[in-house]
């Protein structure tokens, strides 16, 4: 059973409301997920439904107790975002490279349109053990300078408070969408 939809649709749909200046981008998002085989390990150039909903359960065991249930969501959504725009940036860095340019050159901003400063790249990320919600912070904070379409969207949630989020559990789920 695949996918007719792209995936994420419910859950972006419930939360669209408070991002409405840009659903054009999470629109793309979710078209560029949905059509590429690069983020899921899967044999076909589909995500079924069922690994998509198993991905995102393990997500959420990895929130179970530290938050609300209705609160899952903005890490996990944050994080696939962050990810999927890392990914993107560089798959499009080597289209660039292939054809032609140099990789100094493949990763300048105005070769893409959302574009990923080295600060901000998902491999920092993924290393990052102690205050990983002010890392996450950060990020998205670096993000958003650089993308006007992105101004407001990733900065909506703070992810410093240890208490409510706590590190061991942002970075599992860190790790989490870095393996399969």
């Amino acid at each position: 059973y695949s996918f007719t939809k792209p995936p994420f649709y419910c859950l972006i749909s419930r939360f669209r409301h408070k991002i409405t200046k840009i659903s054009f981008v999470l629109s793309d998002f979710t078209k560029s997920l949905y059509s590429t085989h690069y983020w899921f390990p899967i044999l076909s150039d589909k995500v079924t439904l069922e690994f998509l909903k198993g991905h995102l359960w393990k997500a959420a065991d990895i929130l179970r107790g530290s938050l609300d249930a209705s609160d899952y969501r903005q890490p996990v959504m944050t994080l696939l975002f962050l990810k999927r725009l890392n990914d993107r940036f560089e798959e499009n860095v080597e289209e660039l490279v292939s054809q032609g340019k140099s990789q100094k050159e493949a990763q300048k901003e105005f070769n893409h349109d959302f574009f990923v400063p080295d600060d901000a790249k998902w491999e920092n990320l993924a290393g990052v053990r102690s205050k990983v919600g002010e890392a996450i912070d950060k990020i998205c904070k670096l993000i958003e300078e650089k993308n006007d379409k992105l101004d407001g969207v990733l900065t909506n949630t703070k992810y410093s408070d240890p208490k409510k989020y706590p590190d061991n559990e942002l970075a599992d789920l860190i790790n989490h969408f870095n393996s399969p």
